[in-house]
């Protein structure tokens, strides 16, 4: 492929979906409607790691609950997350990241540092440029 670092190829914390681990559904809704993506990575105070909410999610969700959709954008979105999120890290070739994204089904690829902070996710359009 390359000798691209996922360093190099993935897209910034301020350019997609991040909340916080209290953030509300909604705003978890809005943050995803707002970058145009179908997911949201969801963080601890130290900024680490802690969950990625994605459409599929979102889809489970209302075929499961019968509650009626503004009361469950009150709660807590990482309620609904995948709390073993899927990630790389950032010093991975991008072969590794086209690997891990194949093996687990996957279109956006969260990034993170040795010590699991996040720093940025790689999308699969982007890396197929490489």
């Amino acid at each position: 492929m390359s000798n691209k670092l996922a360093s190099d190829l993935m897209i910034d914390v301020n350019n997609f979906p991040l909340i916080r681990e209290s953030d509300s559904l909604k705003k978890a809704l809005d943050s995803m409607t707002k970058f145009g993506l179908g997911f949201a990575c969801i963080v601890d105070e130290a900024e680490k790691l802690i969950g990625v909410l994605s459409d599929g999610d979102l889809r489970r969700l209302l075929l499961t609950r019968q509650n009626p959709l503004p009361a469950l954008l009150v709660n807590k979105a990482f309620e609904y997350s995948g709390r073993k999120p899927i990630s790389i890290y950032s010093s991975a070739s991008a072969d590794d990241c086209l690997a891990v994204m194949k093996k687990y089904k996957v279109s956006d690829l969260p990034v993170v540092s040795e010590q699991n902070v996040l720093i940025g996710v790689i999308h699969f359009h982007d890396l197929i440029e490489v």
